[in-house]
């Protein structure tokens, strides 16, 4: 099958590929995958496509996971030298007394379908752990967000087990054993080279560029069920609540601002494009009742919602 009409289909530029240093969309990205699991009716894309991938067609971060001097050295610079350049996601190598992996999850909130992304991303680090040891290691634990979309036989096939599903977090775990499992094909002068070279470029990268744009949609997102806190938005994104607060304050704002700014903007939608009520408007808006809505929208706009709507009407 041609892939063109379906990189078109998300606006994404298939020469891009061939760009060692091309950065994708990540939204644009995971919809391409998805689409490809549905133009072929194959529901196993992330799979094989990570399967198939040659990794040193990723440029400088290929060939720095690839001559990584042990496995887990080449699992930590999959991690440490991904998230920053994939914006948008969590990704951690953690380690303890067993067992060494790597957790994934994509945390923007505007994503919805992420299955593919999820199998594709946790394949990788299988690949490249099967690559260094020369197949003689399997996972001892895959565990996705999701719930399961191919047979068992075809995890079993790409992954070596069948996955956990409807877990916390896509993740894919090791024996600790072979953390320090050497690299038999590995150039620790060219490693060293490169993890220099990929450190000066994440420091020229933008930092958190998105961050204000994932905490409203998440505000937005659980508005229509509860009023959010500073700690439901920290638990969805994975962060600690006094960082996202600092990272908050970097950026000049705070929780509450942007409660504030979500809730405004949500008022005007409400009043320009619905006929519903003051009161459930307010309510809808987290506000323990109208009175507080109107006092707010004042301050806001000026004018109250009733003067307001009556303008655009």
């Amino acid at each position: 099958m041609d892939p063109a009409p379906i990189f078109a289909s998300t606006g994404l530029d298939i020469e891009k590929t061939n760009d060692p240093y091309a950065t994708f969309d990540l939204e644009r990205f995971t919809e391409l995958l998805e689409r490809a699991a549905e133009a072929t009716g194959d529901q196993a894309v992330g799979l094989k496509l990570a399967s198939l991938h040659d990794l040193s067609s990723w440029g400088a971060y290929g060939y720095l996971v690839l001559n990584a001097p042990t496995v887990g050295a080449c699992l930590r610079c999959m991690a440490e030298f991904l998230e920053p350049w994939q914006m948008g996601t969590y990704v951690k190598c953690i380690r303890d007394a067993d067992v060494i992996g790597i957790e994934y999850s994509i945390r923007h909130p505007t994503i919805r379908r992420r299955e593919q992304d999820a199998e594709y991303s946790v394949s990788i680090p299988r690949r490249l752990v099967s690559k260094l040891t020369r197949n003689s290691a399997d996972p001892i634990e895959v565990t996705f967000e999701h719930q399961q979309i191919s047979d068992d036989a075809t995890y079993r096939r790409y992954l070596g087990l069948k996955p956990i599903f409807g877990a916390r977090v896509n993740s894919i775990w090791f024996d600790r054993d072979l953390e320090n499992v050497p690299n038999p094909n590995a150039d620790v002068k060219l490693f060293k080279i490169i993890s220099e070279h990929l450190k000066d470029l994440s420091q020229k990268l933008p930092k958190d560029t998105d961050l204000l744009a994932v905490i409203e949609t998440q505000v937005r997102d659980l508005m229509a069920v509860r009023t959010p806190t500073i700690g439901d938005v920290s638990s969805l994104l994975r962060l600690d609540p006094r960082t996202l607060q600092r990272r908050l304050k970097d950026r000049g704002t705070c929780f509450s601002d942007i409660l504030d700014r979500v809730r405004h903007q949500e008022a005007l939608r409400y009043l320009e494009q619905t006929r519903m009520e003051v009161k459930e408007i307010s309510y809808l808006l987290g506000f323990n009742d109208a009175s507080a809505f109107i006092k707010s929208f004042r301050r806001w706009t000026g004018e109250t919602p009733s003067t307001f709507r009556s303008k655009i009407s």
